[in-house]
């Protein structure tokens, strides 16, 4: 179209594409953040009662994720995709060694990849790379993170659930909820930011980049917050 004006009969023939995400915070009242690293934010698990909570996604595990994949025809092995989906959701969040997955689920390096593949392109889970610039640091080259869609799902099937907003199991979580609500806000926002990550070989790592390093994010968890201001480091 370029170099011609755009009419309105054009306009209405344009297909505008939206990608859906679970629930942010924004939009549920009263947010209760140690509810959503529990239930996670599929708007029925975050409203179910916890003591039916597991069977609800014990049923979407079972039923949408497994069928989801099936009606796509994209794995005949549906056995071997559910077995990876149990061990990959142990390394949510930290960078993917795809021979080790690949070895504990009985398949294959291009099989491993490839069902890695299939949840990015039913958005069911999505790719973090290493930032990359020319600068100064030693910056290692890394494989990318990989993060389930939704912290509630990624918990139940790591078989861990966080019991307070403190510790190793909800610092994870929270990382995750703050990725989602990152990618939620870019998306419905019509933004084209990159969301990436930094590490040195020394294990120095900052858990998000937005855009060309114009904001940094480390993710911690508290029960009590305070501010802090940080010279730009990159």
């Amino acid at each position: 179209m370029q170099g011609k004006q755009i009419n309105r009969a054009t306009l209405d023939n344009i297909i505008w594409i939206y990608h859906l995400y679970p629930l942010t915070s924004a939009e549920v009242k009263h947010f209760d953040l140690l509810k959503a690293l529990q239930h996670g934010l599929i708007p029925r698990h975050y409203d179910a009662e916890p003591e039916f909570i597991n069977d609800y996604l014990q049923a979407y595990i079972d039923i949408y994720l497994t069928e989801e994949i099936r009606n796509e025809g994209l794995v005949r092995n549906l056995k071997g995709i559910a077995r990876f989906l149990d061990i990959a959701s142990l390394s949510n969040g930290k960078m993917i060694n795809a021979n080790n997955i690949a070895h504990d689920c009985g398949v294959d390096r291009t099989t491993a990849q490839g069902y890695y593949q299939i949840l990015i392109d039913t958005m069911l889970g999505y790719y973090i790379y290493l930032y990359r610039k020319k600068i100064k640091r030693d910056i290692i080259t890394a494989t990318p993170k990989f993060y389930l869609f939704d912290v509630g799902v990624a918990n139940y099937l790591a078989k861990q659930k966080p019991i307070s907003l403190k510790g190793q199991v909800s610092g994870q979580s929270f990382e995750q909820f703050i990725l989602m609500e990152l990618k939620a806000y870019i998306d419905y926002s019509r933004k084209r930011i990159d969301i990436t990550y930094w590490r040195t070989k020394t294990g120095l790592e900052v858990d998000f980049i937005l855009g060309d390093a114009a904001v940094a994010i480390d993710v911690k968890i508290s029960e009590q917050t305070r501010f802090k201001r940080f010279n730009r480091f990159l």
